[in-house]
């Protein structure tokens, strides 16, 4: 049978993390019963209830995974570190890794995961979520949906050397990659930048595919406890980090100037130097004219096959379970 594993990363998320759990049992009790579900939660000492309201869930409903698998860590090892202890451990098919303050869509994301298991990096588009609502960054998928179409005729790796968006929460990783020594042993030299550098590692491989479909798997939510935010000047570390190995590993003299160049204008202050005299922003801008048509037709896909309304009785009706569990905690 094959396997899927959700891997839950907390951080002071007790607001969050019981709809983040309840959309996971709506996945599992809608489409799961054909694999063998696991979850990993790892939370990284955080200083509210999350653990408490974690622990108290399962109790409830540890009966619909295949195996559960928990990491409270009493020290606060940073996101790269959480994601590889839980990488250690994985013996499913398919990985998902997300945030504990995300929420899983309604979409059957085993079905795609599985119909796509060649690809080793998978994704969907995303939704956002902010004050219980959500919406759709017209930005954000437009240019999601730009560099899949701008990378496909190049190798995953120059993708990410070049300006190319992506999002974390919304991708799934071919498990094949993750469990991999060397990978985990990169990812562990960062502190909380955990998804560019899986995705930099599993690049290393010549035939490493990236592929994005019309869908979404997860409402991504950014809050006060988000990474980037709480950790600000240690995410910028790792970030510098990275383009400090994609220059020294990188193939061309073509390529080593531009990272170069994006790694100059990563350490301005002013946002009109980072932006204006960044080649490779330049570089994207003409590659997103030059496909425009093709951009234009998956936009158009999307538009058409994407359903707002939908998602937002879903996001409503998760809502509503996770406020019906804290009611009975209360009690």
């Amino acid at each position: 049978m094959r396997s899927f594993t959700f891997c839950v990363l907390c951080f002071n998320h007790e607001k969050y993390i019981i709809e983040h759990l309840e959309s996971i049992k709506f996945l599992v009790k809608t489409y799961g019963k054909d694999y063998k579900v696991k979850l990993y939660i790892s939370d990284d000492a955080s200083n509210d209830r999350t653990v408490e309201f974690v622990d108290c869930w399962l109790a409830d409903n540890g009966h619909y995974f295949d195996e559960i698998v928990k990491f409270y860590n009493c020290d606060n090892l940073g996101t790269s570190k959480c994601v590889s202890n839980m990488n250690e451990l994985i013996t499913s098919d398919v990985v998902k890794i997300t945030a504990g303050d995300d929420v899983y869509s309604c979409e059957n994301i085993f079905k795609y995961a599985f119909d796509n298991i060649s690809v080793d990096v998978f994704s969907g588009v995303p939704l956002l979520l902010k004050d219980s609502k959500i919406s759709k960054s017209w930005v954000a998928i437009v240019n999601i949906i730009a560099t899949a179409v701008i990378g496909q005729r190049s190798s995953f790796r120059s993708s990410l050397t070049r300006i190319g968006f992506f999002n974390a929460p919304n991708i799934i990783y071919n498990a094949k990659h993750l469990k991999s020594l060397n990978l985990n042993k990169f990812l562990k030299s960062f502190d909380v930048v955990e998804d560019y550098p899986i995705q930099v590692a599993i690049s290393e491989s010549s035939t490493s595919r990236y592929s994005v479909c019309d869908r979404t798997f997860v409402y991504y939510r950014r809050t006060s406890n988000s990474t980037y935010m709480v950790a600000s000047s240690r995410f910028a570390k790792d970030q510098i980090q990275l383009f400090e190995y994609l220059i020294d590993t990188a193939q061309s003299r073509t390529s080593k100037f531009l990272l170069k160049n994006r790694l100059y204008c990563f350490k301005q202050k002013y946002f009109f130097v980072r932006k204006v005299f960044n080649f490779s922003i330049w570089i994207y801008l003409i590659r997103l004219a030059f496909n425009a048509p093709k951009i234009l037709l998956r936009v158009i896909g999307y538009y058409h096959c994407s359903s707002l309304v939908l998602h937002e009785r879903h996001y409503e009706m998760i809502s509503k379970c996770a406020a019906d569990f804290h009611i009975r905690l209360n009690n």
